[in-house]
This record gives C-alpha cells, structure tokens and sequence, in this order.
C-alpha cells in the first residue's frame, strides 16, 4: 500500500511538471519560444505552420471582423478584404546570435511559383534563405541578427500578382533575448508588484497599489483600463494575450516621468467595437442618430495612449485595433474633430482646449521595437510621432496614416511598414500646423496597398483639406526636416503630395528627400483599372461633404497659397525603376505636377 502512494505521489509530481513546463516558454540553444495557455480560444492560423528547432510555434491570426456598425458598403473600409477573404498572420521568437525558422503552407491555392521574403533588400544582412521546396509548400530561413520583421509570400493563387501582394499575409517577428533589453521586468517577489495570473480576473483595486503590473503568460480578459498614478510599469511576458487597451494619459499622470510598457506580450482590441467609446468603457461605439459607428477621435478608444514624459515602450505587439493604435494625450492638437465626429471645427467644441496638456509639446520618449497590424478598418493609424520621441526598429501595418508627424524634433528609423489601403505612411496633417527638425531614415516599405489618387495617400502627405482649425492669418510651416534612405517594394500610387491650396497659410521650407528607391509607380493609364481593384478614387472633379478635393495627381507639389510658401524642396537620388528623378524627367519618369514652386524644387 505504501509502495502504491509513493508511486502515486511521483506520478503526481512528474505530470504537474510536465503540464507547467508545456505552459512555460521554451529555451533552446539561446533561443526563447512563447507558450500561451488558453490560446487554444483564440485566432490560429490553419495556413501556416512554423518551427524552430523543431518547436512548433504558435501562429496568430487575424482576419476582417464581420461587423460593419455602419449601413453603406464599404463604410468602415473593409468590404474590399471582406470580399478578398483577407487575413493576416504572425508569431514571434526571441535569440542570441542566429536562428532559423522554417514556414509550411498547409492550404496552398493553385500552383505554387515561388516563395518570397520581404523586406527583399535586406536578403543577407538581416537573414539568408537556406532552402525552399515548391513541392512541399516550405521555406527555410536563417535569421542573421535579432529584430528582424519578415514578410514570408507564397506565390500562387492566394496572391495578387497585378498588387504583388498576398491575400494570406504571415510576419515572423525575431525578437532580441530580453536580457539584452534596456529595460527589465519587474520583480514578481517584490510588493509593490501586481501579477496578473492566467485564469484570474483583472483586479483594479490591487492594480492601484502598485507601481508595476506584470501580465504573465496566458489570455487576459482587461478590457479598457485607465492606468492608476500609481503605476509606473506595465509588463507583458511573451505568451501574454492581453485583451483590452491601455491608457496612460490621464490628466493625473500629466507630470509624470518614466512610464513604462514592455514586455514581449500582444495587446489586442478584438474585443471591442469598431471607433470604441472611451466614455462607455469600450463596451460600444461612438455612435451618430442612425446608430452608425462615427470618429469621435478624442473618446475612442486606442490601444496605447501615453501620456508622460520619457516613456518608453518596447517589444510589445499591437493588433486588432478599434481605432488608432498608439497616441499621447492630444498629439499636437490632432483633435479637429474630437467632440462629435461630424467635423466640427470651432475651437469652442474642442473638449479639451489649448491650455490642457501643452506640456505635451516638451515630452520626450521611445518606442522601440513594437509591432502593430490586424488593422482593417477606417482610422486604424498607427503610431503618433511625437514630440522630441525616436520610434526605431518598428513594424507597422496600418490601415490609415502609419505616422501622425504632427510634431516636432521626432525621429523614426529602421522601420519595415506595410501599408494597407488607405491613408499615407507620413501624414503631415489636414489643417496649418507647425512642424520641423524630423529625422527619418532607413525604412523599408514592403507593400503600399493604396490603390487610387486618394488625396490621403502617399509616402509623404499633407492632406490639404481646409479645415480652417487655426486662425486663417496665422503662418504654419513644416521646415527643416529629411526623409533618407527609404526603399518601396511593388506598386506605388504616389510619392509626395505638398499642398497649400486649401489651406492657405500653410508653408513647406528645406525639405530634403534622400535616397527613395521605388520598385514601380503606377501611371495615369494603370490607375484606371488599378483604382477599381481597392479602396482608390481616381476620377478628377470628385468631392467629399464639404465640397473639398477627394482626388488629385499622382505626386504634386502645388504652392497655391496667401501666406503660406514653398521654398528649397529636394530630391536627391530619387530612383524610380532603376531611372534617377531629374529636372527634366520629373514630370515624365516621376509623375510629378509642380504649380507656382518650379524653382524650389530641385531633383539631384
């Protein structure tokens, strides 16, 4: 009897071990997987499957919710990927020096061409392709160096050879060791640090003690949460899924310095509405009198808003967004339409004034090394640059501006963005705002989905809609500022669009653009049958409510304004095909439409 307990007990032991150790990452040879109980109730791809060192990783998935909250097609965007059946997956994992992965396609549709990775530039700096077999639908990839963003695409019937893109997008995330990151995790032993334990319900009460908040692996249920004073440190440990969205700007934390969110964790909206109301928890849209879904910018919910002096956030992943993705509290007074969502633009419907939160302006802070995609709705942009803020070794998948860069001395570099089909990836803005010393470099752009002459879109944007937010005699510019080193993959619709024809005190001064290399631009022939196949408007003449420009050339730089100007705009080795951008050729090769600046713009 004695000898039946003992063996009873080990066996006891030895199954409790194995079941915690299934649930805990893995470690092998320097190379850290993520393990994430109760995955089992979330989106996985069927597609795709990838390993490391024979560990089968787990691949997320995100695809076009279902709800429209609107009434017309189209009205949030998304009927087009609806229709195309769109989706988007991704893992991650984290290593010393090399790794490699390897990707089956379990569901290949037709003949099988070939397999890609993108960013393809960086084929042999950033990782080397050791095998692919066709007939078996793999690929296997040596990574070459941590913080490497992949895009793995199989070239068959899944693809859209006119778009060169993929219907069934999968990234591979390979993250640096978290020994490496500049910023630890908190102590779990210490007081003053709440863990958040897999199967528990999120405490607000112990969160409001605690000046860290440690989500640990496994699916969290947090819903929209206005972080406490108190907490300093918000921490996702790889495996973490953390439904909900965290907010740090919050008038109290206004003077606060050194917020924190880190971790290798995933923060994701698909448990909100589309444009989720701040004011009602998330629980429901911003909504109209016909119950439609509206912007009400300023009250819908975002993923992350931080809202304090030297923030920093790095290694978290962002998907599924209900609105923009990452902000402060107002982003230099993004909030033209913050009260209602009707575009109202009087200064005394503004919520929140000029005079709250103008430290904002005198912020600093980081973002380094977070991702966001699994956006596929209207005002799903993705990160705000901030005021005298770095963004660097980012991914984003935006489905609306990838960059607000509506403030000043900011910086981004090392980025891989795919942009989705609305929206630029450089949004300077829609009204007169002053803006200079950005610094932008190395970026590779391996999809630009926009399918029309939006007046929206582009690499670099600035709107031009007129929305009068400042005083019409007020002098704005955006000066003093270069864009370098920038490669575009596939088709573009646009490079540039510089205007000051609606808003007339609008300024563009010394302005540089570096090294843009663009695979191929689409031309005024192609838009015809390209615009149809997305979310493109192509026709000139076309209008929005206000009566204002919907369409307008391919690049154009239109200095039309009363006390604004356009001065000292330079292209240096714009390459557009393998053809460099001249003078001469500008109009031919690049596209370009050039009114009343033909002697501030010099191509190099």
């Amino acid at each position: 009897m004695k000898n039946i307990l003992v063996k009873t007990i080990v066996t006891s032991i030895v199954l409790s071990s194995l079941i915690a150790c299934s649930n805990k990452d893995k470690h092998t040879d320097n190379i850290v997987s993520y393990q994430t109980p109760g995955a089992e109730k979330l989106q996985q791809s069927i597609i795709y499957n990838v390993t490391v060192k024979d560990q089968n990783l787990t691949v997320f998935e995100s695809t076009p919710p279902l709800e429209k909250l609107c009434i017309n097609y189209n009205c949030d965007g998304a009927d087009n990927a609806r229709k195309d059946k769109r989706s988007t997956a991704w893992t991650q994992f984290s290593f010393a020096e090399q790794a490699s992965f390897t990707v089956k396609k379990n569901k290949v549709a037709g003949a099988l061409s070939d397999i890609f990775v993108r960013p393809r530039r960086t084929e042999n700096i950033d990782y080397k392709i050791i095998k692919k077999d066709l007939r078996n639908a793999t690929i296997t990839v040596q990574v070459l160096k941590p913080s490497a963003k992949l895009s793995i695409e199989y070239i068959d019937d899944r693809y859209h050879k006119v778009r060169e893109l993929p219907l069934d997008g999968l990234m591979i995330f390979t993250d640096p060791l978290e020994s490496k990151d500049l910023i630890k995790a908190p102590d779990i032993k210490s007081n003053d640090t709440y863990v958040v334990k897999y199967g528990e319900s999120f405490d607000h009460s112990r969160a409001n003690k605690a000046t860290a908040v440690y989500f640990e692996a496994g699916v969290h249920e947090l819903g929209y949460w206005e972080v406490p004073e108190s907490v300093i440190h918000v921490y996702l440990a790889g495996g973490a899924y953390v439904k909900g969205a965290i907010n740090s700007a919050m008038p109290y934390k206004r003077y606060q310095k050194g917020f924190k969110v880190t971790g290798r964790g995933i923060v994701s909206g698909e448990a909100f509405p589309w444009r989720a109301d701040k004011r009602q928890n998330g629980i429901v849209p911003c909504i109209n009198d016909k119950g439609e879904a509206i912007d009400c910018w300023f009250n819908t919910v975002k993923l992350l808003q931080v809202g304090t002096d030297q923030y920093y956030v790095d290694g978290v992943t962002f998907v599924n967004a209900p609105s923009y993705v990452i902000t402060g509290f107002k982003d230099d007074n993004i909030v033209w339409n913050s009260n209602d969502g009707y575009g109202e633009d009087a200064p005394e419907k503004d919520p929140i004034g000029d005079d709250i939160f103008t430290e904002e302006a005198h912020y600093s802070g980081t973002l380094n090394n977070f991702k966001v995609l699994g956006n596929w709705r209207w005002n799903g942009d993705g990160a705000a640059i901030h005021a005298n803020s770095t963004i660097k070794n980012c991914f984003i998948s935006a489905f609306d501006d990838a960059f607000k860069t509506y403030s000043t001395n900011g910086k981004v570099r090392d980025c891989v963005i795919w942009q989705g089909d609305n929206g630029a990836i450089f949004q300077f803005g829609w009204y007169a705002k002053d803006i200079s010393n950005l610094e932008v470099e190395n970026l590779d752009i391996i999809h630009a989905e926009q399918t029309g002459r939006n007046q929206n879109a582009g690499i670099f944007n600035f709107a031009d809609r007129g929305y009068n937010r400042v005083d019409p005699a007020s002098r704005k510019s955006l000066d003093n500022s270069t864009f370098k080193n920038i490669w575009v993959e596939g088709p573009l619709t646009r490079i540039v669009g510089l205007e000051n024809k609606q808003v007339k005190n609008q300024s563009f001064r010394n302005i540089t653009f570096e090294n843009i290399f663009i695979e191929r631009l689409i031309n005024d022939e192609e838009i015809l049958t390209y615009a149809p196949l997305g979310n493109g408007a192509y026709k000139p003449g076309s209008v929005d409510w206000r009566g204002l420009p919907v369409v307008r050339p391919s690049s154009i730089i239109n200095d039309s304004g009363e006390h604004g100007e356009i001065k000292n705009i330079v292209f240096k080795n714009l390459v557009i095909g393998g053809t460099k951008v001249t003078n001469a050729n500008a109009k031919s090769v690049g596209l370009f439409t050039i009114i009343g600046a033909k002697d501030q713009v010099h191509f190099h």
